[in-house]
C-alpha cells in the first residue's frame, strides 16, 4: 500500500462520487505544503471508470488562502463526479478542470476525487497534468517514489505531476465465461453472450516472408523449403505447448535490398523506416497478401554486431494486449538471419514472440510484456523457458542453465518444477502460453485474409522434433572403408518414416568436427550454404560445390518410405584417438542429430599406415569427438539439474508433486488442480516423465492399487502426507477419497 490515506479513500470513495475530505492536526513529515496527483493504475479499459485523486496536505502552521487547481487533459477526456468547488471546460478540444479552494487550514489535509471513463477514442493514450498555487505560494506536486514506480512491487498505482493514461478495449472480459473473450467471439463470429456458441478453432496468422536479393543468392532455389521448414516447425512448438495459434504463409516475394549492412538492427530499420526505396510498398504488400506479420530474410555472412540473428518490433506496448488494427497493423515486422553463423534454429517462435508481446523474463523487464505477465521465465543454474530472441538480456543465463524448448506457463513442469508462475501475481507472473492465447485471434484480425481458408489448414502437420525425432532411421553409408586426407569420400544416405504418420518439411543438415566442409552434390534435394566470402560453383550438369553447410529438403514422408541422398566431401583435415586418425561424418534432422546416422572411417597418413589397417572407429566417442556439433544443434548431453531435494508444494489451486515413483518404476513429476465438488479431488493436468535411475531425496507413490501418495506436503508450517485413490475410467485422470495425514 503506497499512501496511509488508502483506507480512507476506500471508504469515503463509494460510488466514485466526488468528495472533499479535511482533516484536522494530521502529523506530515514533509515540512512546506504538497499535493499527491495519484490513480490506482496506469490504463483504463472502454467504459471502465478509473477514479483519479488530489491529495493537497499543509503540514504547516499557516493556512493556505484561494487554492487554485488546474488540470490540463492532453485529449477530450470524459470527466465525470466534478463537484461545485470545480468546473470543466474544454480548450482547444481538450478537457481541462479547475478548482478553486477558499482556504486549507494549518496542520491539515485536503482530498478530492473524480473518475474519468475510458474510451478508444482517444488511442493509445491521454495524459493529466496538475498545477497547484495558493495566494501565497506554488504548491509542489510529489514524484513517485523510484521504489513503486512499475509492478515490481505488485502494485499499478501511478503518481506524479503528469500522469499518462493507456485506453484499451478489456480483451480478457468473458460474458459467457465460456474460456473465449468477448472481442475473441466477435472476431469467429460466435455470440459472446451465449456459452453454447463458441468455436475453440486455432487463431490463424497470415505471415508474409520477402527476402534481399542475398538471400536469393544464398539459398538459391530452396528457400521456399526452408521458410516453409520453418513455419512448420512453429506450428508444432506451437501445438506442443498449447498455444492456439496457426501460422500460414501468405506469400514468398523478393525485395530488391541488398544494402551491405554491419548488423541486423540496420537491416530493421530499413525495414521499418518508411522511406527507405526498397519498403515504400511495404504497406500494399501487407493489404494485397492479407498479412499480420511480415517476415524479411537477410543473411549474413558472419553473425552481426549485436549477436542476434533476428530482431522484431516488439509488440510489448500493445497494451494490456489490445493490438488493435489501426494502431498495429503493419507493424508487427521481423528481420531474421539466416546466414552461416545463425543456423542453428529451429523454429521462429522466439522471434515472432517480440512481435506478439512477450519479454524476455520479468527480470529483464519488470513490467513485463504486452500483460505483465507475458515474459519467459527461468530459475538461475536450472532451467529458462524459450524467450524473445530479438533483445539482448540483460540478465544472461549462466552456463549451467538447461535452455528448454517450452514457454513459460504455471500449468505445466519443467525439471519437476512449475514453467512459470500464476498471471495474478503482478510482480513476478510468468505465463507465455496464456498471453499468446489472449492474443492470438486479435493479431489474426490485424489485415483482412486474402487467402481462402481451406478446412485442411487446420489439420496437424507433423515433422521432426524432439519429441518426435524416434519417428526416423537413418543409415548413412561411405564408399570407403578408410580415406587419406584430401580424398574425395562419396556418401549415401537413407532417412526412413517408422512411425505412422506422415512427415513434413524436414530439413536434413551434414556435419563434422574436422573442418572439412568442401562438398559436390548434384541431388536435386540438396544445396551448399557457403560460408563468408566464399563462391558456389555450379558445372553445366547442375553439380554444386562449396565449402559451407550441405542442407537438403524433403517436403513430406508418408509412413514407410525413405528418402534419399547422395553427395561428396572432400577430407581436409581429421581427428585423432590414441593416435590413430579417424573423420566422423553426423546427419541431423531439424537441427536435431542422429547419432546411429554418424559414418566413421579410419584416416592414413600414408600407404603403409593403410596397409596396417586401424580399428580406431570401434573406440570412437561421438559425445567427445563431435561434442561441438551436438552442442551447436542446442542438445542436452548430460542430465538437465534436477534438484533431487525438492518437494511437493501446492500454490493456490495447483498441487506440484516432484517426484513420483509408480509401481512399475517410472519416476515423473506430475501437477494436479485441486477441486472441490461435494468433496476434495485432484484433477491431473500435466505429466513430465523423468530418468528412472534418478533417486530423489523423497518420492512420492503410485501404488499398484492406483493410489496416490504424496509425502511431506507443506501446509501452513506442517508436513503432511496426502492420499487419494484414482477414478477408473476419469478423463481427465481424477483422484477422489482425498485423505491428508499430519505428520
Amino acid at each position: 500500500m503506497r499512501s496511509s490515506f488508502r483506507l480512507l479513500q476506500y471508504i469515503f470513495h463509494a460510488a466514485f462520487s466526488v468528495t472533499i475530505i479535511l482533516f484536522a492536526n494530521y502529523s506530515f513529515s514533509q515540512t512546506d505544503a504538497f499535493v499527491r496527483h495519484h490513480t490506482s493504475k496506469s490504463f483504463v479499459f472502454q467504459g471502465e471508470r478509473l477514479p483519479f485523486y488530489i491529495d493537497i496536505s499543509n503540514p504547516t502552521n499557516s493556512e493556505l488562502t484561494l487554492v487554485n487547481i488546474n488540470i490540463q487533459f492532453s485529449a477530450l477526456v470524459d470527466v465525470r463526479g466534478l463537484d461545485d468547488r470545480c468546473s470543466k471546460w474544454t480548450p482547444e478540444g481538450k478537457t481541462a478542470i479547475v478548482c478553486i479552494l477558499p482556504r486549507i487550514k494549518a496542520n491539515s489535509f485536503y482530498q478530492i476525487d473524480y473518475y474519468i471513463v475510458g474510451n478508444i477514442d482517444i488511442r493509445p493514450e491521454f495524459s493529466s497534468s496538475i498545477t497547484v498555487s495558493s495566494r501565497e505560494d506554488n504548491i509542489a506536486v510529489n514524484s513517485q517514489s523510484t521504489e513503486t514506480i512499475g509492478f515490481s512491487d505488485g502494485d499499478f498505482s501511478i503518481e506524479g505531476q503528469t500522469l499518462t493514461i493507456s485506453v484499451a478495449r478489456d480483451i480478457l472480459f468473458d460474458t459467457d465465461r465460456d474460456g473465449v473473450s468477448d472481442i475473441n467471439e466477435n472476431i469467429l463470429g460466435t455470440d459472446p453472450e451465449d456459452p453454447n456458441s463458441s468455436s475453440h478453432q486455432n487463431a490463424l496468422i497470415d505471415v508474409t516472408v520477402l527476402y534481399s536479393d542475398t538471400a536469393r543468392e544464398y539459398h538459391r532455389d530452396k528457400l521456399e523449403s526452408e521458410i516453409q521448414y520453418l513455419i512448420t516447425a512453429t506450428n508444432q512448438f506451437y501445438q506442443r505447448n498449447n498455444v492456439n495459434i496457426t501460422l500460414r504463409l501468405a506469400a514468398l516475394g523478393q525485395v530488391e535490398y541488398s544494402a551491405d549492412k554491419s548488423s541486423i538492427s540496420s537491416v530493421f530499420e530499413d525495414l521499418t523506416s518508411e522511406t527507405h526505396a526498397s519498403f515504400q510498398e511495404l504497406s500494399d504488400i501487407r493489404l494485397g497478401t492479407g498479412a499480420d506479420m511480415i517476415l524479411l530474410v537477410h543473411p549474413f555472412t558472419e553473425l552481426s554486431d549485436t549477436d542476434l540473428c533476428g530482431v522484431s518490433a516488439s509488440g510489448v506496448n500493445a497494451v494490456m494486449g489490445d493490438f488493435f488494427r489501426e494502431g498495429f497493423a503493419g507493424r508487427l515486422l521481423s528481420v531474421i538471419d539466416t546466414g552461416p553463423a545463425c543456423r542453428g534454429r529451429r523454429d521462429i517462435a522466439a522471434l515472432l514472440g517480440g512481435n506478439m508481446g512477450l519479454a524476455v523474463s520479468r527480470e529483464d523487464s519488470p513490467d513485463g510484456g504486452t500483460f505483465p505477465f507475458s515474459a519467459g521465465y527461468k530459475i538461475d543454474d536450472v532451467f529458462a523457458t524459450k524467450m524473445p530472441s530479438s533483445f539482448v538480456s540483460t540478465t544472461p543465463l549462466s552456463e549451467f542453465t538447461s535452455r528448454l524448448n517450452r514457454l513459460s506457463t504455471p500449468n505445466s513442469l519443467c525439471l519437476g518444477r512449475p514453467c512459470g508462475i500464476d498471471r495474478n501475481d503482478l510482480a513476478k507472473g510468468a505465463n507465455a502460453v496464456f498471453s499468446l492465447n489472449a492474443t492470438a485471434y486479435v493479431i489474426s484480425d490485424l489485415t483482412p485474409e486474402v487467402l481462402p481458408r481451406q478446412p485442411s489448414i487446420f489439420e496437424t502437420t507433423t515433422t521432426i522434433d524432439l519429441e518426435s525425432s524416434s519417428s526416423l532411421s537413418i543409415i548413412q553409408t561411405s564408399n570407403r572403408t578408410g580415406a587419406f586426407v584430401e580424398d574425395w569420400i562419396n556418401y549415401s544416405v537413407e532417412v526412413s518414416n517408422t512411425s505412422t504418420s506422415s512427415l513434413n518439411d524436414l530439413a536434413i543438415v551434414f556435419s563434422n568436427a574436422h573442418n572439412s566442409n568442401l562438398y559436390r552434390t548434384d541431388d536435386s534435394q540438396c544445396t551448399v550454404l557457403t560460408q563468408a566470402n566464399e563462391t558456389l560453383l555450379i558445372s553445366g550438369d547442375s553439380t554444386l560445390e562449396g565449402h559451407g553447410e550441405l542442407t537438403c529438403y524433403v517436403k513430406n514422408l508418408q509412413p514407410g518410405q525413405a528418402a534419399g541422398f547422395t553427395y561428396a566431401l572432400k577430407i581436409s583435415d581429421s581427428g585423432i584417438i590414441s593416435g590413430e586418425g579417424y573423420f566422423a561424418q553426423l546427419v541431423s534432422v531439424n537441427r536435431i542429430p542422429y547419432l546411429e546416422s554418424i559414418a566413421c572411417l579410419p584416416v592414413f597418413q600414408d600407404i603403409l599406415s593403410a596397409k596396417s589397417g586401424s580399428d580406431v572407429c570401434s573406440i570412437f566417442d561421438p559425445f567427445i569427438s563431435l561434442e561441438q556439433e551436438i552442442q551447436s544443434e542446442q542438445i542436452i548431453k548430460t542430465e538437465p539439474k534436477i534438484d533431487l531435494k525438492l518437494l511437493p508444494s501446492i500454490t493456490g489451486p495447483l498441487l506440484t508433486v516432484p517426484f513420483i515413483r509408480t509401481s512399475d518404476g517410472l519416476l515423473l513429476s506430475a501437477q494436479f488442480r485441486v477441486g472441490l465438488l461435494e468433496q476434495l479431488e485432484l484433477e491431473l493436468i500435466t505429466v513430465e516423465f523423468l530418468e528412472s535411475t534418478l533417486q530423489p531425496q523423497i518420492e512420492s507413490i503410485i501404488t499398484i492399487n492406483n493410489r496416490l501418495i504424496v509425502k511431506n506436503l507443506e501446509i501452513q508450517g506442517s508436513l503432511y502426507d496426502l492420499e487419494a485413490q484414482i477414478e477408473e475410467n476419469s478423463d481427465p485422470v481424477t483422484f477422489f477419497n482425498v485423505v491428508l495425514l499430519k505428520k
